[in-house]
């Protein structure tokens, strides 16, 4: 300051930068002079607060002071806001002056910032109110999204609509509420609403509790000052209307494929040609892609064929062929989805199945969904009927099963018309040739055919009766039956013959009866009660004289009986091979098959050859036949692949006894067959498993050991000598390895061994202890072992690894120091740098409040000069220890 006037002497870069001026053009200017563009105002005001400044010998600031610049390229005034502060500070004695120190802070942004946040704030309001009127005054679900799909305001109608609490919509963005196969859809819609494009659609929606929606929405952009900052929505709830219309729709369809149908089935009956014909119509009007049956056939009394056992239609996309084109699928449907019941269809997809199986099976044919609907024929499963869709999902809902099921219905009612039909037709010539073997066999069969009183007395017997007995026809008429029956077998055929007043028909066991000889025959007899027919009016038996054949029975009865025994007690194959009749009879106990095939199925000779294994079947019929040939052979014994009904190839011996006749001919073959697979397949795991296990104790770097508790030998891998120097490698656990643990650590490892070993339900012992190494070495480590014991829970074995840890206890021992050293430091952070930290706040508040009753301006800087070096001081110090961690 120079007499009443402030002459600019310097100024700073900053300064200059921020004034938008020069250095050069400041010097030696008044104020006024400098900023010609200011108010006259503004200048007094900046005056003002030099002059008061200079009075006060404080601090002089004008919180916010407009100063607007001229743009120098463009010429125009740019609105600017200045905080100004002003020192004034005495110039030389001998200049006799004052000098100003003037700091002015651009606060420009800041004002701007708070001008626009306070009309936001207003238009904010404006339209909070308008929103609230628009959306709480609508009875539609009414509300607004910002540009990430976030809902900012709603109304009632979209609380009922979604379900949910006012709170967590809030919160929420719309997708959760998008169905999952329509979600990129909807987002397209509101992508194309925030870019500034109305839409309106359709599509699938579900709420918070999962009910399902058809919605129609609106999508208007939000647009403020120009700009889209989100999306205004209005949401219709369209669900029973589409579903009213779609209902309607596909029952029409519905209802005029069922009347072709049964127009159809009235005219034409039910061939394969007109079920393929239903089925197609079945599947366009569905949208399935592929139907089929499968199951028995039906012929007509000519054999001419009325239902194939495979009758199929698909759609032509569908490019695959049918897979299955034999009953096997039926058979394998019936396995994996059985058992069926009637009327009871069942729905499937991949992620749904109650099996393994049944997932796969869908998988490997790439069916998306099935319907599977079983066909009863008079109260007998008949068939199957499968609908597949290949390319997408298909949920069949309760009309579209309802009308498959009358569908099939009305074609099962057909079905049992034409077999109705077949039937009357068969049993007409059925009656015919009976009537005629009738007569026949009464006089010329080999059976005893006699009519019987209630009380057992003959009215009439055939003339076989001469042939079978050597007892005329008029020898029985009038003689009671009981008569010829043998003593002991008399009180078990009366108990036999009485109860035929109650039944219909009756089949008597083989019991004894008297011939013209004396001598006592067997006799199978079947009655019928026909006592009420008018035509008869008495009980027709039929009897057969199967003497020979029931001596022979108990013979074969007690041969089969050694034979299951022997197979009972082996759990073998027995056969009895008749090689002249080429007839084999085959024993099992406990179970139909070893292999999955009946045992009818396996007495077939040709059937068990063509089960062999083609690359063991040609040396199998080379060593039979050799050995059959060779007349010295009595024995044969052969192994070989069989294959099981699953497809998979079981391992058997095959040991056989050759017998002869006087010339030496072979005439029968009487062995067992024996499944080895759980043998042949063990071993060769086992080998596997030796092979594996070598490779993983040589690549380890554990020391991996088994150990024989029963011999008490442990064999260790190759990592014992490389981790701890030791050459033994078998060596026992007393003699050897517990000397090596160090002796504070002996006693606890062996009485923790001991109690894992003795206690049946331990399968697994770990223990960490310190180990001895060849060098004297104290290793860390961890050893572990798995328990393996016999069916009386008795430890057999024991194999484990042993892991050396010390590298990792030595590690944790330098992290424990480093932590110790790093509390040390955070303790001085938090105490000791907080002491000058304290008075040095103190001090700069004191400054702040001009507070000088004690101390004066410089003896407050001094102050906290030292304060801010003894800072300083400890933060080098805490610095270098830090360094030193």
């Amino acid at each position: 300051m120079v007499g009443n006037k402030f002459i600019i002497v310097n100024a700073t870069d900053a300064y200059c930068k921020l004034a938008n001026t020069s250095r050069e053009f400041l010097i030696g200017k008044q104020v006024p002079e400098a900023f010609p563009n200011d108010s006259e105002a503004n200048g007094k005001r900046i005056e003002a607060s030099f002059n008061k400044a200079i009075l006060t010998g404080e601090p002089e600031q004008i919180e916010i002071l407009r100063y607007d610049l001229t743009d120098p390229d463009s010429g125009e005034k740019e609105e600017k806001y200045w905080q100004i502060q002003s020192f004034a500070v005495s110039g030389p004695a001998a200049e006799n002056s004052i000098y100003i120190w003037n700091i002015i802070v651009d606060k420009t942004a800041e004002i701007f910032l708070k001008q626009r946040k306070k009309e936001l704030e207003t238009e904010k309001k404006q339209r909070t109110e308008q929103d609230r009127f628009f959306i709480e005054g609508n009875s539609d679900a009414l509300y607004s999204l910002d540009r990430e799909g976030n809902f900012l305001s709603i109304n009632e109608g979209l609380l009922e609509l979604t379900e949910t609490s006012e709170e967590e919509l809030l919160q929420m963005d719309f997708l959760p509420f998008c169905a999952q196969h329509d979600r990129e859809r909807t987002v397209s819609f509101f992508k194309k609403a925030v870019a500034g494009e109305p839409q309106r659609f359709e599509g699938d929606f579900v709420s918070a509790k999962g009910r399902k929606m058809i919605l129609s929405i609106d999508l208007l952009p939000m647009k403020v000052d120009g700009e889209v900052l989100g999306a205004y929505g209005i949401a219709k709830d369209i669900t029973s209307l589409r579903t009213s219309e779609k209902d309607l729709n596909q029952k029409k369809e519905f209802l005029d494929l069922y009347s072709r149908i049964i127009d159809l089935l009235v005219a034409h009956g039910v061939e394969s040609v007109n079920l393929e014909y239903i089925f197609g119509e079945i599947g366009q009007t569905s949208d399935a892609d592929v139907i089929y049956y499968l199951g028995e056939s039906l012929e007509d009394l000519d054999e001419k064929p009325v239902i194939s056992e495979i009758i199929q239609w698909r759609r032509k996309s569908v490019k695959t062929e049918f897979s299955h084109p034999d009953l096997s699928w039926s058979e394998k449907l019936k396995k994996l989805f059985g058992p069926f019941q009637y009327d009871a269809p069942q729905m499937l997809e991949p992620d749904n199945c109650h099996t393994r199986e049944q997932r796969e099976l869908l998988k490997e044919n790439g069916i998306k969904s099935l319907i599977i609907l079983p066909v009863f024929i008079n109260n007998e499963l008949f068939g199957l009927v499968g609908i597949e869709n290949r390319f997408k999902k298909r949920v069949w809902q309760t009309e579209e099963q309802e009308f498959l099921r009358s569908i099939l219905k009305n074609v099962v009612s057909f079905v049992e018309k034409r077999i109705s039909n077949i039937e009357t037709r068969r049993k007409k010539q059925e009656l015919l040739k009976t009537e005629k073997k009738f007569e026949f066999l009464v006089q010329e069969g080999l059976d005893l055919i006699g009519i019987l009183e209630a009380d057992g007395t003959y009215k009439f017997v055939g003339a076989s009766s001469s042939r079978v007995l050597g007892i005329s026809p008029q020898e029985f008429v009038g003689r009671n039956a009981f008569d010829f029956i043998h003593p002991e077998d008399k009180d078990f055929m009366f108990a036999q013959f009485s109860s035929i007043s109650s039944r219909k028909h009756l089949h008597i066991q083989p019991f004894r009866f008297r011939n013209a000889k004396g001598q006592w025959r067997w006799i199978e007899t079947t009655a019928t009660n026909l006592l009420e027919a008018p035509e008869i009016e008495g009980i027709i038996t039929n009897s057969r004289d199967v003497t020979e054949k029931f001596e022979r029975a108990r013979e074969i009865k007690d041969l089969n009986d050694r034979y299951r025994l022997a197979a009972k007690a082996t759990h073998d194959l027995m056969y009895d091979w008749d090689l002249v009749a080429d007839e084999v009879t085959r024993y099992i106990e406990g179970k139909e098959s070893m292999f999955g095939y009946s045992l009818e199925k396996m007495e077939e000779i040709s059937f068990w050859r063509e089960q062999i294994h083609p690359e063991d079947r040609h040396s199998y019929i080379k060593e039979l036949k050799a050995a059959l040939k060779n007349f010295n052979a009595s024995k044969m014994n052969t192994q070989y692949r069989f294959q099981r009904s699953d497809g998979s190839y079981a391992s058997i011996i095959d040991r056989g006894h050759i017998i002869r006749d006087g010339n030496g001919k072979a005439i029968r073959l009487i062995g067992a067959t024996s499944d080895i697979s759980e043998i042949i397949s063990n071993r060769d795991a086992l080998k596997l498993a030796n092979v594996r296990f070598n490779y993983a104790m040589k690549a380890t770097r554990e020391m991996i050991w088994d150990w024989n508790i029963k011999d008490d030998i442990i064999i260790r891998s190759k990592a014992f000598k490389k981790l701890y120097g030791y050459d033994e490698d078998k060596h026992s656990v007393e003699d050897f390895w517990f000397d090596k643990i160090v002796q504070k650590d002996r006693e606890r490892v062996k009485k923790s061994l001991y109690a894992a070993v003795k206690n049946p339900k331990v399968s697994e012992w770990k223990e960490e202890y310190r180990f001895l190494k060849l060098s004297g070495e104290k290793a860390f480590v961890i050893d572990r072992g798995f328990i393996i014991r016999d069916a009386t829970g008795k430890a057999t074995r024991m194999v484990g690894a042993t892991l050396d840890v010390s590298e990792s206890r030595k590690l944790v021992k330098e992290i424990k120091k480093q932590n110790k050293v790093l509390r040390e430091i955070a303790w001085e952070q938090a105490h000791v740098v907080r002491a000058p930290l304290t008075r040095l706040k103190g001090l700069v508040e004191l400054v702040k409040l001009e507070v000088y009753d004690e101390w004066s301006q410089k003896e407050l800087i001094d102050l906290i000069s030292d304060s801010a070096d003894e800072l300083d001081e400890v933060v080098i110090k805490i610095i270098r220890k830090t360094e030193e961690v």
